[in-house]
């Protein structure tokens, strides 16, 4: 059953200035558009919601924890996003903000331990002394991540680390152990 707020839109012929959202929910989700809850999904459904072009916020609650992913719906074709059990994906056509808009977000990386920690955080690579503390600034969403001994010839941990935002995230590195994350963000392991 999906039960569906519809007070907030009108379904009508889609004016020029709007688009369609596709929302393929495959679990339970209580849906949001900016700030509106616009369905509670308790089974696997599809949904479509006429929204105005242009950037919208989209916060998914699954289990209880709020998932925020900023989408851009055009008025060309129909943006499509599914709602899985890992989290939420788009069809990769569309632009998320990462601007001045508060969705980039401060991540510090922390070195604790004896041991030097090399970082491969997407495509970018960093070396860190124990004690120290590495600021960036990093847009919300899965950023890859390596984590080696300082030399690089030891890996010790290979993931993805899911920035949710808007609060600072702090990644805790030490020797021979997973990530410590605190604040809004999750590391997943995986091999490779």
């Amino acid at each position: 059953m999906i039960l569906i707020l519809l007070s907030l839109f009108a379904f009508a012929e889609t004016p020029a200035d709007e688009g369609t959202l596709v929302l393929d929910a495959r679990v339970p989700s209580e849906i949001l558009i900016d700030g509106h809850v616009i369905a509670e999904v308790m089974v696997p459904g599809i949904l479509s919601v006429e929204l105005t072009a242009g950037e919208h916020d989209l916060r998914v609650y699954n289990n209880g924890n709020p998932i925020d992913f900023p989408i851009v719906v055009s008025n060309q074709t129909p943006t499509r996003v599914l709602i899985g059990r890992t989290g939420i994906s788009t069809d990769g056509r569309k632009v998320s903000r990462t601007d001045e808009t508060g969705l980039n977000i401060a991540l510090q990386i922390r070195v604790t331990g004896h041991q030097s920690v090399q970082l491969r955080l997407d495509h970018e690579r960093y070396e860190i002394a124990p004690g120290d503390i590495l600021p960036l600034t990093v847009p919300t969403g899965n950023h890859r991540v390596s984590i080696r001994s300082g030399d690089g010839t030891a890996i010790w941990a290979n993931g993805t680390l899911n920035l949710t935002g808007p609060d600072e995230v702090v990644l805790q590195l030490t020797e021979g152990r997973l990530p410590e994350v605190s604040g809004q963000g999750k590391f997943s392991s995986h091999s490779g």
